[in-house]
């Protein structure tokens, strides 16, 4: 996308940027466990509704890229890796709290492999979008994606409280 929108970048040089978003989603793993879990939200599925509507204003920033200074969307853009590195960490530990050593860990099982089928979908899905839509359909893609996480992880939210009670 940068190399895309911006003219006078080189690929050498957008390619480089990613080690910023990368770094982003250490330091995000980081922030998440060693200050936001369980100090302040106590629940991981709170945690993951917390940090994906945090993320959207970053994603948002997305839609402008081409428009503003390549700085501000790389800035945007490693926030978004914080928030959604800490989410992730977060489904890891929720996929923990449905195995046990000597227990049946069938649900750790399938949704470990839910995200597994979800990254490889997606992975060519967005390609596939971007190469006969364009960027800008990906970007909004992904912020519907964001939404119906959201939607989905707040509808849970009162199950998973009752689940971790039992």
């Amino acid at each position: 996308m940068m190399f895309e929108s911006y003219s006078n970048m080189s690929i050498t040089l957008s390619n480089l940027l990613n080690i910023f978003i990368i770094i982003s989603g250490l330091l995000g793993l980081i922030l998440v466990r060693k200050f936001l879990f369980p100090r302040i939200v106590r629940n991981e599925v709170g945690v993951v509704v917390l940090l994906l509507a945090l993320v959207l204003p970053f994603l948002f920033v997305i839609k402008f890229i081409g428009k503003l200074d390549v700085w501000m969307i790389v800035v945007a853009m490693c926030f978004a890796s914080v928030l959604l590195s800490g989410a992730s960490l977060m489904t890891s530990f929720i996929n923990g709290s449905f195995s046990e050593y000597g227990k049946n860990g069938t649900a750790a099982g399938v949704n470990n492999s839910a995200a597994s089928i979800g990254v490889v979908l997606q992975s060519y899905g967005f390609t596939f979008i971007a190469d006969h839509f364009g960027w800008g359909i990906v970007t909004d893609v992904y912020i519907i994606g964001i939404l119906v996480c959201i939607l989905f992880a707040g509808v849970s939210l009162p199950l998973w409280i009752r689940f971790k009670k039992q």
